[in-house]
């Protein structure tokens, strides 16, 4: 029944993502947090299709869609952050986006490094790619991910009003606890064989459990 977290959550993330745009938001910070609140649903409803993923490529379609949608909402995620107290110019949010473009040119071959594979605890990913561009993609990856920490902790320092300040730590302890040293570190782990992927995809055909198989998402089967 634990896989009903994700769509649970993806529900959660659309209601706000909905009650937003009721609310015709006029501000960039709004109108980023909207399409943040729609990457994040989508994300967390693909974690829920990869635990009832029938075979193979129906899990390696539910991986690609995780994929995206995870790591692209951290560009859209700093871009809310950094509009909260000022709004940028179109110039600015060009040079934000810079390495989520190159992420994006790169992700067929981010995909070609990644295993889909079953374990006793269902489908899985691991890291089997080692070139250049696979490192240049995760480092795109981390320029985010850094970004939105060191934003939320500047948006903190600045502040002089007490109840700013307050929802500003709480947002950065958030940030810190749950999204970089949880969800971030914990699928890194996953990914290089460091943590047991107990809270993976649960469902998986017998003969594919039996075979013990996997196909990497560059279409190469692995055996």
């Amino acid at each position: 029944m634990y896989e009903y977290q994700y769509l649970m959550a993806g529900s959660l993330s659309l209601l706000v993502s909905l009650h937003i745009l009721v609310k015709r938001p006029k501000t960039p910070a709004l109108k980023f947090l909207f399409l943040f609140g729609i990457f994040v649903s989508l994300w967390e409803v693909s974690a829920f299709l990869c635990t009832i993923a029938p075979d193979f490529f129906t899990a390696i379609t539910f991986h690609i869609m995780l994929f995206f949608t995870s790591q692209f909402s951290f560009p859209i995620y700093l871009l809310t952050v950094l509009n909260v107290r000022e709004k940028r110019n179109t110039r600015f949010t060009f040079f934000v986006l810079i390495p989520a473009m190159i992420m994006l040119i790169l992700f067929p071959e981010y995909l070609k490094g990644i295993d889909i594979y079953p374990s006793e605890f269902g489908w899985s990913y691991r890291v089997i790619g080692d070139t250049p561009l696979f490192y240049v993609y995760g480092f795109c990856l981390m320029i985010y991910v850094v970004g939105i920490f060191v934003v939320l902790l500047d948006l903190r320092k600045k502040t002089k009003q007490p109840l700013l300040k307050r929802k500003y730590t709480i947002l950065l302890l958030i940030y810190t606890l749950f999204q970089t040293a949880g969800t971030f570190s914990t699928n890194m782990l996953i990914a290089y064989g460091l943590l047991t992927p107990n809270l993976s995809c649960l469902l998986y055909t017998s003969d594919a459990a039996d075979e013990l198989d996997g196909v990497d998402l560059g279409g190469r089967r692995i055996i």
